[in-house]
């Protein structure tokens, strides 16, 4: 049982309620065995940043307290070795645990370790309550408070709670409750559960090998580990994902900076390592597109080309983006249709020379006459214009490449994604820009969707090499 083991009561102040803004104000470890205590440590910690007067008044923690008191970089080892290879147990435990997280980030340090969130406990052995906070279990339970909002204060009252669980509930009740929520899957045959445990919680791109280490599947994530476990977990609910689940032997990563970082890698590795059970972004980088030309009468008449060669070759406007010709053929007939658009001016319909007099769709009232002459040029392009304005490709609109720049918002590491005439052309910190411009319909969308909304933690900045 989980109690029978050593564990760690935990209990963080901080200067408010954002991971990754804010930062520690103090720190209570009290490290436990069933209901027997076997020591405790506490420690003011300097945020080096000001406490909201609302959170001093809350917490009593003031300016002045942590002033002189040790930064968390002058505490990590200490820290480290008090809470390593224990369960870490904290009321609302995503709070505590993701500020030491984020604190040893900062320090370019990994910290990982089993949590328990007893706020959640407490959910499940007593559901027919309405609150489940700290104020409220210390109301319902008669629990001591010493210090309220102050870390070792506050870590008493959870001792407390658990020794009041501890004599009210059998350690086969106790247990169940700690592993539903534990959700502890069954891991795929093949892969280790040492592998899994060591995914970091950062951005970045994982992959799922099979047999023979054929690879199957190429997926992104800002939380690698959560979204590979969420897999297994959904497997038990979901065929589609039993059955990836089930052939999964091997698991590899990548971790990136951030989100952008890591759809441009999915959308690259997609490609080039074309994965058996990716779906989506397995087509050729250079997409289709439409272009317009003028025949001998004006009639604007459609051709599906090669996107890349015309980006190069002009400034030609181009529409839509499409894995294959058929594609677009497919859609210029359903916008014929309903424009009421001659497809054999469009192009659409391949005639032969001995071919004279209307179309077929004239003949089932779905074409206006441009074929025959009863539709003049102008109105027939002005159609056609309005049909295709939706999937008009947008022009750059830089006189120079750009950088997307990523930051890690706790290291303040960088890096330079660099971008021109709407080609990915690599990160400038590992010297990989390539000087072939391949133009990549997914890497297209990403950027005009950083353009408009960018990405957490990213701007756009002029690169000049």
């Amino acid at each position: 049982m989980l109690f029978d083991e050593p564990y760690v009561i935990v209990d963080v102040e901080a200067t408010g309620g954002d991971l990754l803004r804010d930062r520690m104000t103090e720190i209570a470890i009290i490290e436990m065995q069933g209901a027997v205590e076997l020591d405790r440590w506490s420690t003011l910690l300097n945020p080096q940043q000001t406490i909201p007067p609302f959170v001093q008044e809350m917490t009593g923690i003031s300016q002045d307290m942590v002033q002189t008191a040790p930064v968390f970089a002058e505490m990590a080892d200490e820290i480290s070795a008090r809470l390593q290879g224990r369960v870490l147990v904290a009321h609302n435990a995503r709070f505590d645990y993701g500020f030491l997280k984020n604190e040893f980030r900062r320090l370019d340090r990994r910290f990982q370790t089993r949590t328990l969130c007893t706020v959640k406990l407490s959910q499940r052995l007593y559901p027919d309550e309405g609150k489940h906070n700290l104020d409220a279990l210390i109301q319902r339970h008669n629990l001591p408070v010493h210090e309220r909002h102050r870390a070792l204060g506050d870590a008493e009252s959870l001792q407390a709670f658990i020794r009041f669980l501890l004599q009210q509930h059998s350690p086969e009740t106790l247990q169940g409750e700690i592993q539903a929520l534990k959700r502890r899957t069954a891991l795929p045959a093949g892969v280790d559960a040492e592998v899994v445990d060591s995914l970091p919680e950062q951005p970045g791109v994982y992959l799922f090998y099979g047999a023979g280490d054929e690879l199957l599947y190429v997926g992104k994530s800002i939380n690698l580990r959560a979204r590979v476990l969420e897999h297994f977990y959904a497997s038990n609910r979901n065929s589609k994902e039993m059955k990836l689940a089930q052939q999964v032997c091997r698991i590899d990563w990548q971790e990136t900076l951030g989100e952008f970082g890591a759809l441009v890698l999915e959308a690259q590795w997609i490609k080039q390592k074309q994965p058996l059970l990716n779906r989506m972004g397995r087509g050729e980088a250079g997409s289709y597109s439409i272009e317009l030309v003028s025949d001998d009468e004006g009639f604007y008449q459609t051709k599906i080309v090669a996107t890349q060669e015309r980006l190069r070759q002009s400034h030609t406007a181009l529409y839509g983006l499409f894995r294959h010709p058929r594609e677009a053929k497919k859609v210029l007939q359903s916008i014929a249709e309903q424009q009421g658009l001659c497809q054999r001016r469009l192009g659409v319909e391949q005639v032969t020379s001995k071919q004279q007099g209307p179309c077929f769709a004239f003949q089932v009232r779905r074409c206006r006459g441009a074929c025959i002459g009863r539709e003049q040029a102008a109105a027939f392009n002005q159609r056609l214009l309005t049909a295709l304005a939706r999937l008009k490709l947008e022009s750059w609109p830089f006189p120079q490449p750009i950088a997307v720049v990523e930051q890690d918002p706790l290291s303040k590491q960088t890096v330079h994604h660099v971008i021109d005439q709407w080609c990915y052309l690599g990160i400038a910190e590992q010297g990989l820009l390539s000087s072939a411009k391949t133009f990549d319909a997914d890497i297209y969308r990403l950027l005009r969707k950083q353009l408009k909304t960018p990405f957490d933690h990213t701007r756009v900045v002029p690169f000049t090499g």
